[in-house]
């Protein structure tokens, strides 16, 4: 499928992220997967703005109408919340756009500042699939993010408790504004949480559309690479130490709950619940994102990460080193944090809000206490930082968790049923029902805001307009009155930067060309460096395996220089000097086409790591006939390994296989998922692949003769 993916950012926030994460899934799944943004600051070659059309991009809306707009929604807050407020401006010309006109599917994300219900509805008017990943509460209420103990967005957000009153009327308006546009019968919802859908299915817009519940995905197989301890030498962190981790976007934010944790740090160090001296000597606090604190906080020495950009390694570092995650949240929808902790196979100590409670049970893969219960937390803590063996527990059930619930195929698979779904219910009603044809453009500038142009001619909100600017002014003449000579002193390196920039002008006349081609040599180097680094990040185990391969077959191409009956010898006698389960490998590379005529079983190899290849070697030492191998890693799709196809797991056939042998340390999470793929138990073998080769043939061939 063609899929246009639309969000005002590709790299800011959890919402991008979760964007960027799912483009990524299906373009693996071979589908054509594209993401739209207002803002770019990624370097993937999936991503564009719209100024990379074929023609600007116009903004729309009435220019004074979107000013006032944007004046109430952040300088008319209330002291109720510190979460970001919007308004459903501006209108970009974004139906229009030759990629969203191929598009077999739209799907939108977190788009506000980008694209407004009227332009929502224009894309519905394309008559083409349109799906909607919510990301918080934002497209259901009049402006709010998180809406608190607010319910308002289930009528008509009046008396919006997150704005002064005098500024009421752009939530109720804004909300007005999108239940006259969208058409709820023509879009699918996609929530990551049972508790976003049930907002979603209780609110005045979306009560009548089409909800899903589809939970953010992840890459969980490279999540688990990178053993604690390299994750610890890298960050400078003692092995000894106990850390504890907490990341956010941005960690003054009140909802975000970095209060509790340092109220939930003092409990735990006054009421002296961690117990062991020496533990509370190697306690240490791990943080990431703005406004993370460092130092030292209620005595646990605290190192800070700062803000990390989505593509930085030490993301991955940072989990894999930690031993718990903490995640104080008062409010959130399904934090891309908790997957990531679960993914990396940490436990994770969080309040019971929003979707933590659909993947987190406490005491069985984590622990969910009381919401704002600092004294719960500080005990949940404690208990991690006591008991090293219920850290393993926790952390080995989470990862379980990761691979069932969020590993990326199973994402993909879930919208491409979505999709597919809507295509087959659209294509039905055109069979009985013209196209829709998009909707032009009116000559009238507030023609897509046709309720909030009261916001410009209402006295009370004129004043408190005009009580915003001249607050504004002061507050610019205070600065000015108190940095002064900064701001001379700015305007002084501001004129030697302008002789500055005449003189490297002067230079970009005279070697234009020369530059530009330094330029292009640079991108290309960085793009080819980002690109080396993501995989090694990702695929180091494979490329070191790979690198001995290679070596191997190196040194068996130089003795191999004669001709090749002479070959043949060399390689008969290297194959009787090596092991038995390398040789029957060797002897199967050499000769794939026989190797799969050897009678016994046909089996299924579901794992093409190193438990998968000695899988692999006892199956053949019985004479088995391996038919192909199987990987939770979409990217081995495609794959060859000792003659034999790699498959994704959604591939698995229905036949050509009598039994499916589990080559993985991870059985019993493999078992479930073929189980609920629908393979019957009798079908599964799942040996100890840890034991040794001859011990694992030994197993093998006993479990294949039972069955």
């Amino acid at each position: 499928m063609k899929i246009v993916h639309l969000a005002t950012f590709d790299a800011h926030g959890g919402a991008a992220v979760a964007a960027i994460r799912l483009v990524e899934s299906l373009r693996a799944r071979t589908h054509d997967a594209r993401l739209i943004v207002r803002d770019k600051h990624t370097s993937h070659s999936f991503v564009e703005t719209l100024g990379t059309a074929t023609r600007p991009r116009p903004v729309l809306t009435d220019r004074g109408v979107s000013q006032v707009a944007w004046l109430l929604s952040e300088r008319a807050r209330s002291a109720k919340s510190d979460t970001p407020f919007s308004s459903d401006l501006p209108t970009y010309d974004i139906a229009t756009h030759p990629a969203v006109r191929a598009a077999d599917v739209i799907h939108l994300h977190w788009i506000a500042g980008f694209v407004s219900a009227y332009e929502v509805r224009r894309l519905q008017d394309l008559g083409k699939p349109v799906v909607w990943t919510l990301h918080d509460q934002f497209p259901l209420t009049g402006g709010c993010h998180y809406s608190g103990a607010c319910r308002g967005f289930i009528r008509h957000c009046h008396r919006c408790p997150q704005l002064q009153p005098a500024a009421h009327p752009l939530a109720s308006l804004t909300l007005a504004e999108k239940r006259g546009f969208i058409d709820p019968a023509r879009i699918v919802l996609a929530s990551p949480s049972r508790w976003l859908a049930a907002c979603a299915r209780h609110s005045a817009l979306f009560k009548r559309a089409r909800i899903e519940v589809v939970p953010y995905g992840i890459d969980v197989f490279s999540r688990q690479q990178t053993t604690r301890f390299d994750a610890r030498a890298a960050l400078g962190i003692p092995g000894d130490a106990i850390v504890l981790f907490s990341a956010s976007v941005n960690n003054a934010e009140a909802r975000k709950g970095h209060a509790h944790l340092i109220a939930a740090l003092k409990h735990m160090r006054v009421r002296r619940l961690v117990k062991p001296r020496d533990a509370a000597a190697r306690l240490r606090l791990l943080t990431a994102g703005e406004g993370a604190t460092e130092g030292e906080l209620e005595g646990v020495p605290c190192q800070s990460l700062g803000a990390l950009a989505p593509g930085d390694p030490r993301i991955v570092l940072a989990y894999r080193a930690a031993d718990v995650f903490v995640l104080p949240s008062l409010e959130d929808n399904l934090p891309n944090t908790l997957v990531e902790a679960m993914a990396a196979g940490i436990p994770v100590a969080a309040y019971r809000t929003g979707g933590v409670p659909d993947v987190l049970s406490d005491g069985v893969n984590g622990r969910v206490v009381r919401r704002g219960d600092t004294t719960a937390l500080a005990k949940a803590l404690a208990d991690l930082v006591n008991d090293a063996e219920t850290r393993e527990r926790l952390g080995a059930a989470a990862a379980q968790t990761a691979w069932s619930a969020f590993d990326s195929p199973i994402q993909a698979a879930a919208y491409e049923r979505i999709y597919e779904d809507e295509a087959r219910r659209i294509g039905g009603r055109r069979s009985s029902k013209a196209r829709s044809p998009v909707r032009s453009f009116a000559r009238d500038p507030l023609a897509d805001v046709p309720r909030l142009r009261a916001l410009t001619t209402a006295p009370r909100v004129t004043r408190i307009v005009s009580s915003v600017l001249q607050t504004t002014v002061d507050e610019m003449q205070d600065v000015i009155a108190a940095r002064g000579g900064e701001i001379r002193d700015w305007r002084r390196a501001l004129d030697r930067a302008d002789l500055k920039a005449l003189e490297l002008l002067e230079v970009i006349a005279s070697r234009g060309g020369e530059i530009r081609d330094l330029w292009i040599r640079i991108g290309q180097m960085e793009a080819t460096e980002q690109t080396l680094q993501g995989v090694i990040a990702s695929r180091g185990g494979e490329i070191r395996d790979l690198r001995a391969d290679l070596e191997t077959l190196q040194a068996a191409l130089v003795e191999a220089q004669t001709d090749l009956a002479g070959q043949v010898v060399r390689l008969d006698q290297r194959l009787v000097e090596a092991s038995e389960s390398r040789r029957t490998i060797l002897r199967h590379m050499l000769e794939p086409a026989a190797a799969a005529q050897l009678p016994g079983a046909r089996v299924g190899i579901f794992g093409a790591g190193e438990g998968g290849r000695k899988a692999f070697a006892a199956c053949l030492e019985l004479g088995c006939a391996v038919q192909w191998l199987c990987d939770n890693n979409a990217k081995m799709h495609g794959r060859t390994r000792g003659g034999v196809s790699i498959i994704a797991a959604d591939r698995i056939p229905s036949t050509e296989y009598d039994v499916i042998v589990i080559g993985s340390a991870h059985r019993e999470a493999i078992r479930a998922q073929l189980l609920a793929m629908g393979i019957a138990p009798e079908r599964i073998l799942a040996p100890d692949v840890s034991q040794p080769d001859e011990a694992l043939v030994e197993e093998l061939g006993r479990l294949i003769a039972r069955d």
